[in-house]
């Protein structure tokens, strides 16, 4: 099925607020699209992937998020771009406020183990 026929699909039978959202993994800068933003680049700021994702739902904005552009190290791990430490792993990394309780964090980690 064509890309346009799936988008016309989608918004006459979800009327979705937000842009559909695809994530494509690459190996090499080169395959990056060239009007991707990433964020400590275009911005001026590294930002958790959640926000990269947002930014890409609320405006349509094509993002490429690096090592260098991802502030939480929930979402550099899970894509890939650091290994988990065993800090991580048992919750005793330091986050922003939103996951204050060690006990918590563990959880979250644990739960986003594919």
């Amino acid at each position: 099925m064509e890309l346009t026929k799936v988008n016309e699909a989608l918004n006459f039978y979800l009327h979705p607020q937000t842009f559909p959202v695809a994530v494509k993994m690459v190996s090499s800068a080169e395959e990056v699209p060239k009007k991707a933003r990433q964020p400590l680049r275009d911005l001026g700021v590294p930002m958790p992937t959640c926000q990269g994702i947002a930014l890409t739902r609320r405006y349509g904005w094509v993002m490429a998020m690096g090592k260098e552009d991802v502030y939480c190290p929930i979402g550099a791990v899970t894509l890939g771009f650091i290994p988990p430490m065993s800090k991580f792993m048992n919750g005793s990394f330091a986050v922003p406020n939103w996951l204050e309780d060690k006990e918590v964090r563990r959880k979250v980690i644990e739960n986003a183990q594919v």
